[in-house]
């Protein structure tokens, strides 16, 4: 109680002459008041606006979180009495397996594969049956070739054996012309001779294959036929295949 007197009579002892008379202070006492107030009220701003500044700059912005993780190691095993597990080795991955085909779906792939060699069969088949008639009509072609060959050296062997047949008659009386009976001579004898001619007609050999049992009428004919050579057929042809050699009865009477 006593120091709480003593500072006030101390105050007023600092401030002689504040109050003038009827209590009021002078102007220069409330100007400087007055300045006072500002300089604080200035001061309080920027005390403010220095706060808000520094909360500003420390204001969290997004992507500065940072995540704080507090992890505690954990010796286990370690003055317990119980032994640390082993971790089990990994098992090797087995690989996949391949998903098995429902019975539809083998049964589907078996009719395939069925359908599939039933048209291979059927292809085979129709190929082989277009080689036989391939074959066939060759074969065939061949045949009727052949055949219009044969008629064709049918025909012309016809035709040459008429024509050798022709000209052996003209032989024939040509040897007739030649041949002068021999006196005494009965009728009807006849006799198969054979003659080798060369390429002009030339008489290279006559040989008597069946004689009439008369030896002169045998040899009359053998004289006649070596006396000239005989006619031979303009067709070179026909004279080396019938007139080389010939082979002929000789009959004058009938």
């Amino acid at each position: 109680m006593q120091r709480r007197i003593v500072v006030a009579a101390h105050r007023k002892s600092a401030e002689p002459g504040a109050l003038t008379a009827g209590g009021r202070r002078p102007a220069a006492v409330r100007h400087a008041g007055w300045r006072r107030a500002m300089l604080y009220a200035l001061a309080v701003h920027l005390l403010l606006l220095t706060v808000l500044f520094v909360s500003l700059r420390w204001t969290t912005r997004p992507g500065d979180e940072q995540t704080i993780i507090s992890a505690t190691l954990v010796d286990e095993g370690v003055g317990t009495g119980r032994p640390i597990p082993v971790p089990e080795p990994a098992k090797p991955r087995e690989p996949p397996r391949a998903k098995e085909p429902d019975k539809e779906s083998r049964q589907q792939e078996l009719e395939r594969q069925r359908q599939q060699k039933q048209a291979q069969a059927e292809q085979q088949r129709r190929r082989e049956v277009e080689r036989r008639q391939r074959e066939a009509r060759a074969d065939l072609g061949r045949r009727l070739a052949a055949e219009e060959q044969g008629r064709d050296e049918a025909a012309r062997a016809a035709r040459r054996k008429a024509s050798a047949d022709s000209h052996l008659s003209v032989i024939v009386r040509e040897l007739m012309r030649r041949w002068h009976r021999p006196p005494g001579l009965p009728k009807g004898l006849r006799c198969t001779m054979r003659v080798r001619l060369g390429p002009n007609g030339e008489v290279l050999q006559v040989v008597v294959v069946k004689g009439s049992g008369n030896f002169v009428f045998d040899q009359s004919v053998v004289n006649a036929l070596e006396k000239a050579p005989l006619p031979m057929p303009d067709d070179k042809t026909l004279a080396n295949l019938f007139f080389r050699e010939l082979t002929f009865v000789f009959a004058p009477e009938d």
